[in-house]
């Protein structure tokens, strides 16, 4: 369940003072391990206040775009709506604009009304304008096979908004949500901790589905480009039929830690293996549910 703070006081600080505080107490690496300490939490979420407090950090990001337009943010690889503030070891600290919808702001820019999770955690806190509202719920991760279609079952937990000086800190792989329209021009800026445990999880994207049992989160293909260009890379791979390649697909199917990943592998290599009866066994030997169910055909 999301953490939220409302943190007290008017201490500002600048970013580089943020960073310089963040890196100097040693929490990044244990919340990136799950190892979660009360105090240590509220003690970032006041340090993400107070630097949602200091108007240059937007104003300067902003001015710095404007001035040298052309080279303005060319590594940042987020969405167009998310401006990258600083990369530090193990976190990175991002600014995300949030418009209204419009014909010239499509709502898929900003990922509302798209239900889904992060493989990370994360904290986020409302620097500008209004702020978006979500709708939150909860899910276990351990009992998701991640196939198309799944029904995944969803415990609601609030419908709320992220207005400045609100904190909130979601955790990976077990919060989701629904991101509902800022009514005005809006800015948060999100502190993200990639998980080293658990690590290399899936993030699902889904539709809300009420039925008399209960809210659930129907499964579509997630993560759709990198999952493309996975399919891409694979099914390239096993066509061209040489054999380094086939054992190195053959590699990722029986090895790679994502389950999703193992089974883009295999649907890929099966249809031009060389050795069909041997690559089912291994197959089989696959314990994942989300791997077996998705080589239900060859199974």
């Amino acid at each position: 369940m999301t953490e939220t703070y409302f943190p007290e006081g008017n201490e500002t600080l600048t970013l580089d003072q943020f960073v310089e505080r963040l890196e100097a107490s040693g929490i990044v690496p244990d919340l990136r391990a799950s190892r979660y300490t009360p105090e240590a939490m509220s003690r970032v979420a006041e340090w993400m206040a107070a630097l949602a407090r200091d108007p240059d950090v937007l104003r300067g990001l902003l001015v710095d775009g404007l001035a040298d337009f052309l080279n303005y943010q060319v590594d940042n690889d987020f969405k167009p709506s998310t401006l990258m503030l600083h990369k530090g070891d193990g976190y990175s600290l991002r600014a995300v604009l949030w418009m209204p919808p419009s014909p010239q702001h499509p709502p898929e820019i900003f990922s509302y009304y798209e239900t889904h999770d992060h493989s990370f955690d994360f904290f986020t806190v409302g620097a500008f304008g209004p702020g978006y509202r979500t709708q939150l719920y909860d899910y276990e991760y351990e009992n998701v096979r991640g196939v198309p279609g799944e029904l995944v079952p969803l415990r609601f937990q609030e419908e709320t908004g992220l207005p400045p000086g609100k904190v909130m800190y979601y955790y990976g792989s077990r919060d989701i949500h629904t991101q509902l329209p800022a009514p005005s021009i809006s800015a948060s800026i999100n502190l993200l901790l990639p998980k080293t445990y658990p690590a290399h999880r899936r993030q699902y994207e889904m539709t809300l589905e009420e039925t008399p049992e209960g809210v659930f989160g129907k499964l579509i293909a997630g993560n759709v480009d990198r999952q493309a260009q996975e399919r891409a890379l694979f099914e390239t791979a096993a066509a061209m039929g040489d054999t380094d390649l086939h054992e190195a697909l053959r590699d990722i199917a029986r090895h790679h830690d994502t389950p999703q990943v193992r089974a883009l592998a295999w649907q890929s290599l099966l249809p031009n293996s060389k050795h069909l009866a041997e690559d089912v066994g291994l197959v089989r030997d696959d314990g994942d549910p989300h791997v077996r169910a998705a080589l239900s055909q060859w199974v």
